[in-house]
């Protein structure tokens, strides 16, 4: 089972893309494949000659862009991230601890409020006390806030979902809670974790 991490930036915030790959390079357990779209830049350069980046000229809104990640990746389980958040050390670990249970197909989670101090999380044996089944919109409300403290925006799910499920490209506001409500209405597992597997910053 392969993990592709997928990065989305713009011109104004590439300047962070460094810093993320660092975190990446201190996770826990590696992603097999680092894809970074950038958006409205022609050229961006990383250190890392392993890291897959693809500029775009004009500026996608985001889903476009997370659209144009998935479809660029060529792992089975897909971890989309918006570059000026910091992931939970073991994001990838928990990532790949889920997806190792068939009956997932897509997950999100909460998220720390700048802050970056993230508690260990243990017992990832027990995959029932990771994560729960999510049979209510309330986690993906097309209006935020969303009664659940969840960063749509950093979803992960197998290839087949981002193949069959399309963020609207039209939207520039809460446009990922979209995203996820057409995941649900198409029929897939869509599991969710109180783990804070980011900081969010705004």
């Amino acid at each position: 089972m392969k993990v592709s991490f997928c990065i989305i930036c713009y011109d104004k915030d590439a300047h962070l893309v460094g810093r993320l790959l660092r975190d990446l390079k201190n996770q826990t357990s590696c992603p097999d494949e680092v894809i970074v779209v950038a958006s409205g830049m022609t050229e961006l350069k990383v250190e890392d000659a392993d890291v897959k980046v693809y500029t775009f000229q004009d500026r996608m809104l985001p889903n476009k862009a997370r659209n144009k990640a998935a479809s660029l990746s060529s792992a089975d389980i897909i971890c989309l991230s918006d570059v000026d958040d910091t992931p939970h050390p073991q994001k990838i670990e928990v990532v790949r601890k889920v997806f190792e249970y068939e009956n997932v197909d897509a997950l999100v989670h909460n998220y720390n409020m700048n802050d970056t101090n993230f508690s260990v999380i243990e017992n990832l044996v027990d995959i029932e006390k990771i994560i729960e089944k999510e049979p209510y919109i309330h986690s993906t409300n097309i209006m935020p806030p969303s009664r659940l403290p969840v960063h749509h925006a950093h979803i992960t799910a197998r290839s087949k979902v981002f193949e069959d499920v399309k963020g609207p490209e039209h939207m520039n506001f809460g446009e990922d809670g979209m995203f996820c409500r057409g995941i649900l209405d198409s029929g897939y597992n869509f599991y969710y974790t109180k783990h804070n597997l980011i900081s969010y910053s705004c």
